[in-house]
């Protein structure tokens, strides 16, 4: 609690984060997708994806990963406010024709590339496209963070500025 005279009083609530949720091919889902401040990871490297998966959820983040774009695409994940991490290059369908899938199909959740192979054009196309980030690899555990914290905040306020779904 702090005051000043003549501005009020401000008070800080901390709580304790929720428990983390990861939700991949070899690990059951704790709770039902549905959720909130979904973090999706699309990664074709199941070692790099685990990982991703682990450092998110012990941030507090909600967790669900894909092997590749296909996978996300096909198991139609349902969430009000998340982001998407993505990897640029992988078999099949790239991360840049997955975002531009769920452009067309009126999804705009932010996306977050990670690339071992960034070039200028391919971060110039994402970012143009909408990308809400495009971290080379490898990239800080903070930067990541930040992004997808950033990437978040974003979602949630367009999902506020959409008149139909405010109280």
């Amino acid at each position: 609690v702090s005051s000043s005279l003549g501005q009020g009083t401000c008070f800080h609530i901390q709580m304790p984060l929720r428990q983390p949720l990861i939700v991949g091919p070899n690990v059951p889902a704790v709770a039902p997708v549905p959720c909130g401040d979904c973090v999706f990871v699309v990664e074709d490297e199941d070692a790099l994806r685990r990982a991703l998966e682990r450092q998110l959820a012990a941030e507090g983040y909600r967790v669900q990963g894909f092997a590749n774009a296909h996978a996300f695409l096909d198991g139609a994940p349902r969430a009000e406010v998340a982001c998407i991490v993505s990897d640029v290059r992988m078999p099949g369908l790239s991360g840049l024709d997955l975002q531009a899938a769920l452009a067309r199909g009126g999804n705009h959740w932010p996306i977050i590339f990670i690339s071992g192979h960034a070039d200028v054009p391919t971060s110039v196309h994402a970012m143009k496209a909408g990308a809400a980030a495009f971290l080379p690899k490898p990239f800080a555990q903070a930067e990541l963070l930040a992004a997808v914290a950033d990437a978040l905040a974003s979602a949630d306020a367009a999902l506020r500025l959409k008149p139909d779904l405010v109280d």
